[in-house]
Order: C-alpha cells, then sequence, then structure tokens
C-alpha cells in the first residue's frame, strides 16, 4: 500500500506541474494578445499624430505665406479697372446731378 500511495503522490504533483504550466502559459498568451492590440492602437495612434503634424505644418505655412510683406495682392490686367470713369475728379467736386 505504501508504494501505491507513493504514486498517487507523483502523479499529484505531475498533475500540480502541468496545471501550473498550463496556467502560466494561459497568462503569457493573455499578455501577449495586449501587447499586440497595443502596438496596433500605438501604430494608429502614431500615423493620426503624423497626419495631424503634417496638417498643422501646412496650415502654419500657410499663415506665414499670407503674413509675408511681398504677399500682396496685386492688381490683374483686365480684372479691375485702372481707371474709374465714373469717380469724380480731384478737381470737380462731388456730382449731385445738376
Amino acid at each position: 500500500t505504501g508504494e501505491k500511495s507513493r504514486r498517487r503522490l507523483d502523479i499529484e504533483e505531475e498533475i500540480a506541474a502541468r496545471l501550473a504550466a498550463a496556467k502560466a502559459l494561459g497568462e503569457l498568451e493573455r499578455q501577449q494578445q495586449k501587447i499586440e492590440s497595443t502596438i496596433i492602437v500605438l501604430s494608429t495612434d502614431i500615423e493620426a499624430a503624423k497626419q495631424e503634424r503634417d496638417r498643422l505644418k501646412r496650415e502654419q505655412q500657410t499663415g506665414r505665406e499670407a503674413r509675408r510683406p511681398d504677399a500682396t495682392p496685386q492688381r490683374l490686367p483686365g480684372l479691375l479697372p485702372e481707371h474709374d470713369s465714373h469717380a469724380p475728379e480731384e478737381d470737380e467736386g462731388p456730382d449731385f446731378g445738376f
């Protein structure tokens, strides 16, 4: 009977070791899945951050160009008359229709 008892203890120890190994393996698999999903989220966040950075750079460049002194609007030939024929001459004064 002592022999069976020893064998039973060995089997129980082996079962406990296998269960502990399975538990550890399951925990590692869960950690791996969590890390992989975090990597995906981070790579998406990085891509979104790069796009936002590029958008802000474009906005800043556009703002700088608008504030440049040489960026003043210029008169384009043919679009605006150089002289308004309906405007009163400086020496004539206003036209009241008399």
